[in-house]
């Protein structure tokens, strides 16, 4: 998916950033393009890499559309509604899922559980009041999934609803189904529903990703956000919401690595997926070693 126009420095940087850890890991594609090789050269390799982005990037969607139905039932208590009206959502989710001719027609704002985790969080409480009416809003737009600068709203299952104070950040990045997510995309989709992790950390080890940063964070949030949508495939948008542009809202978050929300969140998520800390105190940022996640 090509990026859009870099309006701002902070985007400009995590263009560049994105483009250093490629090039980390293809030394040869940096050689070549401070040298003098004619830039069709530059051009078709370029789009080699990106193509197999592309099929690494289909390849996590279309595993995503069938393992989020198993992933939801495990982790909706944590982050839904609680007692009675979670199980009558999860009941009414079950029922849909288990139709063999329903394909992706349950997600969406179809259903009140992937209706509930893609709720916009601003929209929330009016959700819990009265799911119906803000379902429909949805459905026919009246409720927008971008506010009025253009900037996505963020969803629900972005968040742990136990640390949320009201601000855009708390809480935001630990909800447990975007963990679930991030586990079956980076560590194995049986550790994504409860298995032990292996010691040798699955797809994470096989690539070298030995921590956390905030592109693969990001990466599994628009890869949650379109299994839980009702589009069949991978798409650029969805009910006026464009994912690249969720993609580089996601990381402007991080776009201060010292801010001690950034060190605190990605101490968190190291934890959850390495069991600590990274073994070096390097700048928690995006550097050339890291792993970097299939572009968006």
């Amino acid at each position: 998916m090509a990026p859009g126009p870099c309006s701002t420095p902070i985007q400009r940087k995590i263009y560049t950033d994105d483009f250093d850890a490629i090039t980390g890991h293809l030394p040869f594609l940096k050689d070549r393009i401070e040298s003098d090789v004619p830039s069709k050269v530059i051009r078709k390799i370029m789009n080699q890499v990106q193509s197999a982005a592309s099929r690494a990037r289909q390849t996590d969607t279309k595993t995503l559309k069938q393992a989020i139905i198993t992933i939801i039932p495990q982790k909706y208590f944590l982050c839904g509604d609680d007692g009675s009206a979670a199980a009558n959502a999860l009941s009414e989710f079950t029922k849909l899922v288990m139709n063999p001719a329903s394909t992706k027609s349950w997600c969406g704002w179809e259903n009140l559980v992937t209706a509930r985790l893609l709720c916009p969080i601003d929209n929330l409480s009016e959700f819990k009041v009265d799911p119906g009416s803000t379902r429909a809003k949805l459905r026919d737009g009246s409720l927008k999934l971008v506010d009025s600068k253009g900037d996505p709203k963020l969803p629900a299952f972005l968040y742990d609803k136990d640390l949320m104070d009201g601000s855009i950040t708390q809480g935001l990045f630990r909800g447990p189904l975007l963990l679930a997510v991030y586990t079956h995309i980076f560590i194995s989709p049986s550790a994504a529903t409860g298995a032990k992790m292996s010691l040798k950390r699955g797809n994470a080890r096989i690539h070298g990703m030995e921590k956390v940063i905030p592109s693969t964070i990001c990466y599994a949030a628009v890869q949650a956000y379109v299994a839980l949508c009702c589009a069949k495939e991978w798409k650029e948008e969805w009910k006026g919401i464009k994912f690249p542009s969720l993609y580089i809202f996601l990381r402007e978050q991080f776009a201060h690595p010292d801010d001690p929300w950034s060190v605190e969140t990605l101490k968190w998520w190291n934890m959850k997926i390495f069991g600590g800390p990274p073994e070096t105190d390097e700048d928690p940022s995006e550097t050339e070693q890291d792993v970097q996640g299939p572009s968006m």
